[in-house]
């Protein structure tokens, strides 16, 4: 045969391919999946959820140049249920409703389309199942967005998967990987076998009954919002809680009496200790007794008081000796050793956190979260400025109680605490150099700029312009270097992206 009957015959097959390709693949359908009830594991903070929500889904399906092409639009809504999680040393409930079901992030969701009993003219297939890659997964009334792909004839259908029903409460992954069809316990049909199926009109039905049915596999969520968020509330009811016992206890006066009587009675026990004590070596080649201290104490406040005050409290002592009690015990130097828990970070799964010991994984790296010092939980946010303080919260991994706090001296305002990345690269493959600070606590100015005209493009509008003093932060959160003052730039985009004029 001559090369260009071999060239022939080519061009002849490729435009046979694509033109039945073309015709079996061009098909779009719309639906909502309702009462999707999913159950979640080993969440962040040893958390547990029920979810139950409704999806509505887009798929389009069509060729190009003889290659099967997908695309599908997500979008969730309705979401409830509740998370389990402990906090404040005690297991509870947080119910998800309106008000607080965007606190709960959808950071990915498996959608396939699932068939049975499909005839070839050499026999059957058990199932069948063609797998949609999510892209951005929308909210309530917000649009999806995702960019098509193709997964190519030989990897388009999986046959005899096993994938969960949609009338049950599923425990389901976070992610689908690249193996998704072995791992549901199938194997992907040959392109010749996949010809002809698309031949065979196997894509026509989709959503009816015997057809297509759409299935929902794998759910990824991040819960550190809502967690935050009720952590915050129930220490501001501690709080409230605290003070309000403190009122109670301010308005509880000491009889007069009384106190002069215990007074009087410490003054005469503390003689006849001095008394004892005088024939022990010099005070001063001795370790002082943090008793003897806080008796001295007690007698310094009452000859000031001419016993005609209140009687000294006893936090009122401790806060006067704390200095020389600390000085005794502390140690000259004190070590940081590495903590129990690290960040495991494996293709096609979320970053869990895992203790070290043991390799046991406790959940996943909440969304926007650190591990510091190997032993708490660190959002990286923006804080205000409190009685002075910058106050970053340190939570156990597994309790997600605060176990810490990092602290900052500011004057008012607030600070970003972020991740630096040197390049891109390393924010890709999350290698962070250092923790930023900028503490934006000086003087302000605010802008009222101008939007831009229409068809100009998407601009940067500044509106208030800080000074801030910027810290370099190590990952044991302490200081390396002080940068002096910055100016911190705030604002929005504004303009269109796209515009479509008349001529």
């Amino acid at each position: 045969m001559t090369m260009a009957r071999i060239l022939a015959a080519s061009v002849a097959f490729w435009a046979l391919l694509g033109t039945v390709a073309a015709a079996q693949l061009d098909m779009d359908h719309t639906g909502t999946l309702s009462n999707v009830r999913v159950s979640k594991l080993n969440l962040a903070f040893g958390a547990s959820a029920d979810l139950t929500f409704d999806l509505e889904y887009l798929v389009r399906i069509s060729a190009l140049m003889g290659a099967p092409i997908v695309n599908c639009g997500l979008r969730v809504r309705s979401l409830s249920g509740s998370v389990s999680v402990m906090l404040l040393d005690e297991r509870r409930q947080i119910p998800i409703t309106s008000e607080n079901s965007d606190d709960v992030a959808v950071l990915y969701l498996g959608f396939v389309l699932h068939r049975f009993n499909i005839g070839l003219s050499h026999g059957w297939i058990r199932t069948l199942t063609v797998n949609c890659q999510p892209g951005v997964i929308a909210r309530e009334d917000s649009q999806p967005f995702n960019v098509a792909s193709n997964p190519g004839l030989d990897r388009f259908f999986c046959a005899n998967a096993e994938v969960p029903a949609v009338d049950i409460r599923n425990e389901l992954p976070d992610m689908m990987g690249p193996d998704w069809c072995s791992d549901h316990g199938g194997t992907f049909v040959s392109a010749d076998v996949a010809r002809e199926l698309f031949r065979d009109g196997a894509m026509d039905d989709i959503g009816g009954w015997g057809g297509f049915s759409p299935r929902v596999t794998a759910l990824g969520i991040g819960i550190a919002e809502l967690v935050g968020n009720e952590r915050q509330r129930l220490t501001e009811l501690s709080r409230e809680q605290d003070q309000a016992d403190r009122e109670a206890d301010a308005t509880a006066r000491p009889d007069p009496s009384t106190t002069i009587a215990r007074l009087a009675a410490e003054r005469a026990r503390v003689a006849q200790d001095e008394a004892a004590n005088s024939e022990q070596p010099d005070e001063a080649t001795t370790t002082p007794d943090p008793v003897s201290i806080i008796a001295r104490m007690a007698r310094a406040r009452a000859r000031a008081a001419d016993l005609n005050t209140q009687e000294p409290v006893i936090e009122d002592i401790v806060a006067m000796i704390s200095p020389a009690l600390s000085a005794m015990t502390a140690p000259a130097v004190t070590f940081r050793e590495e903590g129990p828990f690290e960040v495991v970070r494996e293709s096609g799964r979320l970053p869990e956190i895992m203790e070290r010991e043991s390799g046991r994984r406790i959940g996943r790296l909440p969304l926007h979260h650190v591990l510091v010092q190997g032993r708490y939980l660190v959002r990286t946010a923006r804080y205000d400025c409190e009685a002075g303080q910058i106050r970053i919260p340190g939570v156990d991994p597994e309790s997600g109680q605060e176990r810490t706090a990092f602290q900052y001296s500011c004057r008012q305002g607030f600070a970003d605490f972020f991740l630096h990345f040197e390049t891109d690269e390393d924010r890709d493959n999350d290698r962070a150099t250092h923790f930023t600070l900028n503490i934006a606590d000086g003087a302000r100015q605010t802008f009222n700029p101008e939007p831009p005209p229409p068809c100009t493009g998407l601009r940067w509008l500044e509106t208030a312009r800080t000074e801030a003093r910027s810290f370099r932060l190590d990952f044991n959160m302490d200081i390396e270097i002080d940068f002096g003052v910055i100016q911190l730039s705030e604002g929005h985009h504004a303009g269109s992206v796209l515009c479509l004029q008349r001529i």
